[in-house]
């Protein structure tokens, strides 16, 4: 046990030198400046593919002034989905495109790889767009790649558009600790429509499917933002204590109680949703990070991250009314359909813990490997997802046996997992990767990518599957 505990003690100090690794890349919120996320769709031949490299991007002022962006997809090679291609910090005001330099491209066909010419000055891109202080601006920029070929040259073939914002009941989002936003998706499309600005580190969030009301918690700002989800506009803060540090936010089935989990302070906030006000607090572990409310709504587990229980809490009540033991900092959990199965992993233990409900004693174990980072139940199938770190997949367990019974393959490892009732797929957010997986649950097949921003820590969807 202390050996396990000493390496998760090890991996998380590892991740959390990672992150703030990353985090330093990003000055902070945005306040004067302007950002602008350049996406890129390519549409290629039927019997061929072609690659290239970027070399630079930069934006062009309607002045003629050049702002250089860094580059996220410096090698594109046979992408479909919609891809990031650049972003950057921008003065506000007009634009009137990009200036791109390719460094290489080649094109593959029957096999076959031949080296394509391609342009030795930059190419300027027409795509206009303006952009406010302290806002962002998502342009996309269609490549064809039939228009783009002439002989053994590439000269792309570019054409521009602002994404639409997608209908409330097809959005989805997902919140970047590192680049202090939020990114609205098409989660039927699956492209980004949208890109908020948000206080420091926004974490945590839920949505109201019937008001659309979205719930953001500011993690480095103490408090709770809310969003008119279908019209993007913000509604209220709900402010909280000086070093709660919240987490993860969760809704009451019945959408009378917001539960915050407050990190810094490892106690849980019991939020009016009308009034927007704190109407009381519990004390739990140490370090709550995560939050999951059993299906009747009558009670929250909370996971502590520096503890070795779930505390539990009566939201009638507003009480914590007892603790659940398990392995070193359980991570997160996921309860069945029936509401009869507590299932949780933790980032001390090797091991997945069954616990019966409502009496939360043990009633199963089963080894999912070192450093899981997330776990899912499919109430339409009771089948449990438990994202394994260092795999890159996804493994799919019998709930009965507990025995793995199959995989599913992703980019990266996963930290959070959702699921989309409409469309049948599942999201997997990948942190390494700054981007979300969508993965058809039927076929096991990988759909799209969809870029997110450095550090995601959470995604929510309209029309979840939970």
């Amino acid at each position: 046990m202390r050996a396990i505990r000493a390496a998760a003690l090890v991996i998380a100090a590892m991740t959390m030198h990672c992150l703030a690794g990353v985090q330093r890349t990003i000055p902070g919120p945005l306040e004067a400046d302007a950002e602008v996320h350049v996406v890129l769709r390519v549409v290629q031949q039927q019997d061929a593919t072609v690659a290239f490299k970027v070399a630079s991007i930069a934006a062009v002022r309607a002045d003629g002034a050049q702002l250089p962006l860094e580059v996220r997809l410096p090698e594109v090679q046979g992408e479909l989905s919609p891809r990031e291609l650049a972003w950057g910090r921008i003065e506000p005001g007009a634009y009137s495109g990009f200036s791109l330099k390719l460094a290489g491209a080649s094109r593959t066909l029957a096999g076959n790889t031949t080296p394509l010419r391609v342009p030795d000055a930059p190419l300027a891109v027409e795509a206009p767009f303006s952009v406010g202080r302290a806002r962002a601006a998502v342009v996309r920029l269609d490549l064809d790649i039939s228009a783009s070929l002439e002989g053994l040259s590439l000269s792309p073939s570019l054409r521009p558009s602002i994404p639409p914002r997608p209908l409330p009941q097809l959005s989805g989002w997902c919140s970047s600790a590192g680049q202090h936003e939020l990114t609205l998706f098409d989660r039927r499309a699956r492209t980004v429509a949208e890109v908020w600005p948000m206080g420091r580190a926004p974490w945590g969030l839920a949505l109201d499917p019937v008001q659309y009301r979205l719930y953001a918690a500011i993690s480095g700002e103490d408090e709770v933002r809310v969003f008119d989800a279908a019209a993007g506009g913000e509604l209220g803060r709900i402010r909280l204590q000086p070093g709660d540090g919240p987490r993860e936010v969760v809704l009451s089935p019945d959408r009378r109680t917001l539960l915050v989990a407050n990190s810094g302070s490892n106690t849980v906030s019991f939020v009016d949703p009308a009034s927007l006000l704190e109407t009381a607090r519990v004390q739990v572990g140490e370090a709550p990070t995560a939050l999951l409310v059993d299906r009747a709504g009558n009670r929250a587990y909370v996971f502590n991250a520096r503890s070795s229980f779930v505390s539990v809490v009566d939201l009638a009540r507003r009480a914590a009314v007892g603790s659940i033991a398990t392995d070193y900092a359980p991570l997160r959990g996921a309860i069945n359909r029936a509401g009869t199965r507590l299932y949780v992993v933790s980032q001390g233990s090797p091991y997945m813990t069954a616990y019966s409900l409502p009496d939360q004693a043990q009633a199963g174990r089963v080894y999912v490997g070192l450093g899981t980072l997330a776990v899912k139940v499919d109430p339409a199938s009771d089948l449990l997802y438990v994202a394994q770190g260092g795999s890159h997949r996804l493994a799919l367990f019998d709930p009965f046996s507990l025995m793995p019974i199959d995989f599913v393959d992703l980019p990266g490892d996963a930290s959070y997992l959702a699921i989309d009732d409409a469309e049948n797929t599942m999201f997997g957010l990948m942190p390494e990767q700054r981007a979300a997986a969508v993965v058809d649950l039927a076929t096991k097949q990988l759909l799209a990518v969809i870029d997110v921003g450095l550090d995601p820590r959470m995604l929510v969807l309209a029309g979840e599957r939970n």
